[in-house]
This record gives structure tokens, sequence and C-alpha cells, in this order.
């Protein structure tokens, strides 16, 4: 039996970016920066992050474009899947691996109108994804 399962902790570098596709279902892509830190050779203390894209879907998406922003910390759970393409300029095969996002956590919550907002996404129904 193989295994395909991703688990993050980290922040979002940057807003997520939505959009709605044609059936309907809203996606999100969105990168998540996870660090480390470990001492070198030296002794010396080093600090290295790690930069890891992210798409989730229909419910999900939604939960993470109105309750998630820029240095948001969230824990995301969901597996690896690397898509290809041709590069429209110059030909070349391109290659992208991201993680496709089955359960979020929100460790940080957004204020709204000064009062802190939960979610809850047991409830999302995932049978709209498209894959």
């Amino acid at each position: 039996m193989d295994l395909n399962k991703v688990q993050l902790i980290g922040r979002l570098t940057k807003d997520p970016e939505t959009r709605v596709l044609p059936n309907g279902s809203e996606v999100a892509n969105f990168t998540i920066a996870t660090g480390r830190q470990y001492k070198d050779k030296d002794g010396n203390q080093q600090e290295f992050s790690e930069f890891t894209n992210c798409v989730a879907f229909a419910g999900i998406a939604g939960v993470i474009k109105n309750y998630t922003s820029k240095g948001n910390r969230m824990y995301v759970e969901g597996r690896l899947q690397t898509r290809n393409w041709d590069d429209k300029t110059t030909g070349q095969k391109r290659y992208t691996t991201e993680v496709i996002v089955s359960d979020v956590i929100l460790l940080d919550s957004k204020q709204t109108n000064g009062q802190e907002t939960s979610v809850e996404i047991d409830d999302i129904d995932l049978s709209n994804i498209p894959f």
C-alpha cells in the first residue's frame, strides 16, 4: 500500500488567490512558509525556510479566502500532486509540485469588527472537488 500525505504548519506568504471554476466551484492558491532551525558544523544557529504551494477547492477554498491573510499561521493536510505543461514562450516542459489540501486548521484567527471569528470546516462538502 502506498501513502501520499502531507502535513504542514506554517505561515501564509501572501494573501490567498481565489477564483471560480467553470463548474462554479471555488479554488484557492496559496503558499505556506515552514521554517526550521539547526546548528551548523561550527555550532552556529542557522534558519531555513521552505515554501510550499498549496491548492484548496470548494468549501475549504472559501474558508481560506474569507478567514486568512498574509502572515496567518495554519495547519494544512493533503496530498502531493505534480502537474506539467509546455511553456508558451520556450516550448520547454515545466513542472510544479503542490499540496492538494484536504483539511485545514486556522491557528490564527482574523478579526471581524473587533470580534474573533471561528471556523468549523468539518461540515464542508468535498464531493464537488474536480479530481
